[in-house]
């Protein structure tokens, strides 16, 4: 939600275009020290100190799914989801699903 990212990386293609929710997972898996080292290194991008998680903490434009991206963002055998206009909204909690979905706010 910073504007860092162009590209988010899917197993799965979309046909969505247009604003999107951004959900921020309850996970703490990628909440470590290592994970912003390499980040940083990788990518030249310092993350915060704390995250919100667990709920909606922003909105993304969808302009475009691609299997090829010249984003440093974009993995390889992936789909690309490409992103504009990201802007931060205040932190809502919320269940997260797999996929797309509907929140229960």
């Amino acid at each position: 939600m910073n504007g860092f990212k162009d590209v988010e990386n899917r197993s799965w293609r979309t046909k969505h275009r247009g604003t999107l929710l951004i959900h921020a997972s309850s996970s703490t898996l990628w909440v470590s020290a290592e994970y912003s080292d390499r980040i940083r290194r990788e990518y030249g991008v310092t993350l915060p100190q704390e995250f919100e998680l667990g709920g909606i903490v922003g909105v993304v434009e969808v302009v475009e799914c691609v299997k090829r991206h010249s984003s440093k963002w974009k993995f390889p055998n992936s789909w690309g989801w490409v992103l504009e206009n990201p802007w931060r909204l205040p932190f809502r909690p919320c269940k997260g699903f797999v996929g797309l979905f509907k929140p229960q706010l």
